[in-house]
């Protein structure tokens, strides 16, 4: 399950017991990285002819689920069609940015793959879960 990341941890603790204002993301992007992004955005997010974050639709209101509040994408993602091999992916993330900007969540994908050329990487709704303990 997806694992908040070090900036969006800090945005919400500081929003509760500090009063400091927090502006929730207005659109949600997904990426895939070859490395670990680490909850610090320290990972090296996958190249390729095609590749490009897509924005994510929806995601689900949180509810309590085996025992830590969840959420998950309620739409399919659907990624751009590779029009060349793309690097290893090896983990997802979620960003407030289409390039660049704050990591929100990362994850492992339960199998590694490369993505060729013609392929184009979906994942069902469902698929995409973070949870805060």
């Amino acid at each position: 399950m997806g694992a908040a990341s070090n900036n969006i941890t800090q945005r919400v603790l500081d929003s509760i017991f500090n009063g400091q204002a927090f502006t929730p993301p207005s659109s949600l992007w997904f990426a895939l990285f070859n490395t670990d992004p680490t909850a610090a955005n320290t990972g090296i997010e996958v190249s390729g002819s095609g590749y490009a974050r897509v924005q994510i639709p929806s995601m689900t209101f949180a509810a309590l689920m085996g025992g830590k509040m969840t959420t998950s994408n309620n739409a399919k993602v659907t990624l751009p069609r590779a029009t060349g091999a793309w690097t290893a992916a090896n983990f997802w993330a979620i960003f407030d940015a289409q390039t660049g900007g704050n990591l929100i969540a990362k994850e492992a994908l339960l199998v590694g793959a490369t993505v060729a050329n013609g392929q184009q990487p979906e994942f069902d709704v469902g698929d995409l879960v973070i949870t805060l303990e």
